[in-house]
């Protein structure tokens, strides 16, 4: 197994790894939407997929692999009623045909984060 450690994204207090690779399968923990550059959350749910988007692009990127590559997502939000503004980045991200995606409502355990994803995807 292959621990990948991109500098560019914020640092998490989790005990994880940002992603592991096997074999030709990278799996990337669940990122949230903190601004890589200033670490700060987002305001708005679309501003913090962005932001998750980015911080996955760049793990991936580390990984030898990219967004085309994704698999699957598991997404989880924490309001059902902001769930089309998420929706419309991922319109922004990938094109069809799309990945396979779940979409949770959670709490995420904090006052902050609107929106937490998880990528499986091949390198």
């Amino acid at each position: 197994m292959e621990v990948v450690k991109p500098n560019n994204v914020y640092d998490s207090s989790a005990p994880n790894s940002r992603a592991v690779v096997q074999d030709d399968t990278v799996y990337v923990s669940g990122v949230v939407g903190i601004d890589p550059e200033t670490g700060e959350y987002g305001d708005t749910m679309a501003e913090q997929t962005r932001n998750a988007f980015e911080n996955i692009s760049a793990t991936l990127e580390e990984a030898e692999s990219s967004l085309d590559q994704v698999l699957r997502f598991l997404v989880f939000i924490t309001d059902g009623e902001k769930k089309p503004e998420m929706d419309e980045v991922f319109e922004e991200y990938l094109d069809e045909p799309y990945p396979t995606r779940a979409a949770v409502i959670s709490d995420l355990g904090g006052d902050e984060a609107m929106v937490e994803i998880v990528v499986t995807a091949y390198r």
